[in-house]
């Protein structure tokens, strides 16, 4: 279901995005990442979910965890205390709410809103383009820009003072692109990524709680930290060779935040 594309972005076709003397603008330094993809997060998590040996189950609330019979996996449990699911390994991976999982995490929520613009043929970028915001070209002709980054906001609806500063940030990274836009009414999207303190994610084991694991905290990166994360929990709990130095496993352990 994921067929990304790689494009190729080269200073001298700038102008072929609508925006005029790129080049030009001081402080501006431009790198292009040749073999550079774009990826859907809902096509790859649902390519991803598609194994034969992967089965979901939606609308299932976890309330708690607790040791099973005789000591052995882990039962979770629902709302109503009832048992919803059993394993011999559980992996908490629910971003601000593995709190409710596993108390003390040094874990935060921050803020990020971004803005839909409609298709207009200044905007036709052909490759997505990020500094400190991104504008990214959708299929349907939209382009997506953003994004804001604000701790301790737990406000979920759409401000218009935010698509403003959407708009201003995309303004200084390409000048001219947004030119005209009322922030007024824009659609957009709300979501809070999870941190920790040092802004690297959480994977590993749950001290003292043999077969839970965690992976959260990741942050702006999840694409990113992701696949070399579940690695390392694979290889933990199957108890082979890990893909990261000792020392660098623990700068993403849980037990980090113990010292």
């Amino acid at each position: 279901p994921v067929n990304p594309m790689h494009h190729n972005l080269h200073i001298d076709s700038i102008t072929s995005f609508g925006i005029d003397g790129l080049r030009g603008v001081a402080g501006i330094t431009v790198t292009q990442f040749a073999a550079g993809t774009t990826v859907s997060p809902a096509a790859l998590c649902a390519a991803q979910l598609a194994h034969g040996r992967i089965a979901t189950r939606y609308g299932a609330g976890v309330a708690s965890l607790r040791r099973g019979p005789s000591g052995g996996g882990w039962e979770a449990l629902g709302q109503g205390g009832q048992v919803i699911a059993r394993a011999p390994v559980v992996i908490i991976a629910c971003a601000l709410q593995s709190l409710a999982l596993v108390p003390g995490l040094r874990l935060e929520a921050v803020r990020g809103q971004v803005t839909l613009l409609p298709p207009h043929p200044a905007r036709q970028l052909k490759v997505p383009v990020a500094g400190e915001s991104h504008a990214i070209p959708l299929p349907d002709g939209r382009l997506l820009i953003g994004a804001t980054f604000q701790p301790l906001d737990m406000e979920a609806a759409l401000r218009d003072e935010d698509h403003l500063a959407n708009l201003e940030h995309i303004e200084t990274l390409l000048p001219g692109l947004c030119a005209n836009v009322a922030a007024r009414g824009l659609p957009g999207r709300v979501g809070f990524r999870t941190v920790t303190p040092d802004r690297l994610p959480v994977y590993g084991p749950v001290a003292d709680a043999p077969g839970l694991y965690l992976a959260t905290g990741l942050g702006a990166r999840g694409i990113a930290w992701a696949p070399l994360g579940a690695e390392l929990l694979a290889s933990q709990i199957c108890q082979e060779p890990w893909p990261l130095a000792q020392s660098l496993a623990a700068e993403v352990s849980a037990a980090r935040f113990r010292k």
